[in-house]
């Protein structure tokens, strides 16, 4: 992990305090050379804090002097993905200094909270300020005006829980959960009304509105473009994964069987799928047997040569154009978790509702 020197000559009370710190002091120094001495024979990333700005040692492209406003994002990057050389050429630069183009999100913490905040790549952007009593209209005015920062809204940290709110309207808040959270951020940098639209969200999802089956026999299974598919026409299943860009070994997922159990898999080993209504009731197959979800096999999606009994039948709804998988009767989703960069295993999960964005299976029915 890289270690952050503060060398004497430094006031400590002029560095402005990060997240990231919480995790790890400073090292207190004599000078940044005496650092510098300290690190030689290791070649693992460093930092030093200086007067008007902090220099990453052992990065590509390194040493680099940075702008105190990205510190919190740069100390990450250098703790956790050095090696990364795409991290660091997106830094840009500004009156001789190397910063994160993108301005930190304002985070409010109680000065007596010793938590561990759990940082991934998009939320580790973040610049601190902390406080002793809570008061958020006055948190949303020091928001408005945090210079470099993001303005439009700022969120409150306090006993574990993370609150975002509207820093032009205070009143609106949005109580981010650990699954949503990456989602979340990167939607409410690019507008506030992000806070709105996930409290509606999850409202509808709570009352189970946001996925309503359709009658028997109303059902029809259609492609990206709204044309319906003939019982028998040959079709893959593509997966959507976008917020994964940084997980995803290839571009582009499909849906495909191993052994006998649904997957996940670059596109160059899409399985061909079909569909057959039986009474009413549509139902996916794959050479020519059908797909089924029982309770009894640890909750994954497979292939059976019979018609499938109620309980295990797999049922489609649509969420606009993505095509989603459900247990009948049931409103437990499908999603999907990364075994490494170029496969995913799938299963039915009850607690899909937290994890709707970032491992609910959603694919696009494409015609071959």
């Amino acid at each position: 992990m890289a270690s952050t020197y503060l060398p004497v000559h430094v006031d400590r009370d002029t560095i402005r305090p990060c997240i990231i710190d919480m995790l790890r002091p400073f090292t207190d120094v004599e000078s940044e050379q005496q650092a510098i001495e300290q690190q030689s024979e290791y070649g693992t990333p460093f930092i030093v804090l200086e007067k008007g700005h902090f220099t990453v040692y052992n990065v590509p492209g390194g040493p680099l002097k940075c702008d105190y406003i990205s510190r919190n994002y740069i100390t990450f990057m250098a703790r956790h993905h050095s090696n990364n050389p795409d991290v660091w050429s997106s830094l840009q630069e500004q009156d001789g200094l190397k910063l994160y183009p993108e301005p930190p999100a304002v985070y409010f913490i109680h000065e007596k909270c010793k938590d561990d905040i759990i940082e991934g790549w998009s939320s580790c952007n973040t610049a601190l300020i902390r406080y002793s009593e809570k008061d958020t209209r006055r948190f949303a005015e020091a928001a408005r005006g945090a210079d470099g920062c993001c303005n439009h809204f700022f969120v409150v940290y306090e006993d574990g829980i993370e609150q975002c709110f509207d820093s032009n309207n205070p009143e609106n808040s949005y109580t981010l959960s650990s699954f949503l959270k990456f989602i979340f951020l990167p939607a409410v940098r690019r507008d506030a009304g992000a806070i709105k639209r996930f409290e509606e969200e999850d409202w509808l999802v709570e009352e189970e509105q946001w996925s309503k089956r359709l009658p028997n026999g109303e059902f029809r299974l259609r492609d990206a473009d709204g044309i319906e598919v003939r019982d028998g026409e040959a079709f893959s299943l593509d997966v959507i994964c976008e917020e994964d860009k940084y997980i995803q070994e290839f571009d582009d997922y499909c849906l495909s069987f191993l052994e006998d159990e649904l997957m996940v898999y670059s596109k160059n080993d899409c399985d061909p799928f079909t569909c057959e209504m039986i009474d009413g009731i549509l139902y996916l197959k794959c050479s020519d047997q059908y797909l089924h979800c029982s309770d009894d096999n640890n909750n994954h999606i497979n292939l059976s040569p019979e018609l499938p009994e109620r309980s295990d039948r797999l049922q489609i709804s649509y969420d606009g154009t993505d095509i989603l998988f459900s247990r009948w009767d049931t409103s437990e989703f499908a999603t999907f978790e990364w075994d490494d960069g170029s496969s995913a295993t799938i299963m039915i999960d009850s607690d899909w509702k937290d994890n709707r964005y970032a491992r609910l299976l959603r694919t696009r029915l494409v015609k071959i």
